[in-house]
């Protein structure tokens, strides 16, 4: 056998120091609250400004509400984030209503938005949910 001398560009080793891995996102790649809620704030204020409340189309509005926040969301290319949206419209008769929401995450990382929207006939809640994929 012949002794041949390897080059040390043939010799790259991957060592474990070399490769990085990002557990928590950048700054700059988080989920943001406010650029969310005012994205909420106009597509539901476009879509029901003129609307009065009716049991027929309000199932059509809900998808076309969460429909667009969810594809803003995926637009904003936030790396290994899920995406959860909800949208609730009522008639508007004058009673209170309360919207709670429960959560177990990592306040670090994870986030929500939410965004309320009255008119006199209707009254519209969406929430959207960030949430950082480990």
């Amino acid at each position: 056998l012949q002794n041949q001398q390897v080059a040390p560009s043939d010799m790259e080793m991957s060592t474990s120091s070399d490769q990085q891995y990002r557990v928590e996102p950048h700054c700059r790649q988080k989920f943001r609250p406010k650029l969310v809620e005012d994205v909420m704030r106009k597509y539901m204020e476009e879509t029901l400004r003129h609307e009065t409340y009716n049991m027929e189309t309000v199932s059509k509005w809900t998808k076309e509400i969460s429909h667009n926040i969810k594809s803003f969301l995926k637009s904003c290319n936030w790396p290994r984030y899920k995406y959860m949206v909800q949208v609730i419209i009522g008639e508007n008769k004058g009673e209170g209503v309360k919207v709670a929401t429960k959560q177990f995450w990592d306040e670090n990382n994870d986030s929500l938005s939410a965004h309320y929207y009255v008119n006199q006939s209707l009254f519209c809640v969406a929430i959207a949910y960030g949430v950082y994929h480990y």
